[in-house]
């Protein structure tokens, strides 16, 4: 099953839906600014094969899938200022955690997009 959201979820409501730790995989098969989230372990716990998400994906998927379509793109969702502070704390790890200057929505989708956030702003 996959769940298609048009905004970013929490992390314990992406947990909840593919049922245990999330990795974020490359949608090949979406439209640009979506992500896809899996259970981590699917393979490893025998999760059911799920096809819908393994023809986005390109490879196997197990489990439950949630799909965010990012309507807003990335100026919405990592703001410049948010993602220089996300850079910040990359580069000095004293600075204080991101998590504690961006809401963790935020984070999720930096982590997310990060290297198409980056060429974003180099370009701006």
């Amino acid at each position: 099953m996959i769940l298609h959201c048009n905004t970013y979820q929490s992390l314990a409501k992406l947990q909840a839906f593919v049922d245990g730790p999330i990795a974020c995989v490359a949608c090949v098969a979406c439209v640009a600014c979506s992500t896809m989230w899996v259970n981590e372990e699917g393979d490893l716990r025998s999760l059911p094969l799920n096809a819908e998400a393994s023809v986005l994906y390109g490879e196997h998927i197990y489990g439950n899938a949630v799909v965010v379509h990012d309507e807003h793109g990335i100026e919405a969702n990592a703001p410049k200022e948010v993602f220089e502070k996300y850079q910040l704390y990359q580069r000095d790890s004293t600075l204080p955690h991101p998590i504690t200057v961006v809401t963790q929505e935020q984070l999720i989708f930096i982590m997310a997009h990060y290297a198409e956030i980056e060429k974003f702003y180099a370009g701006a």
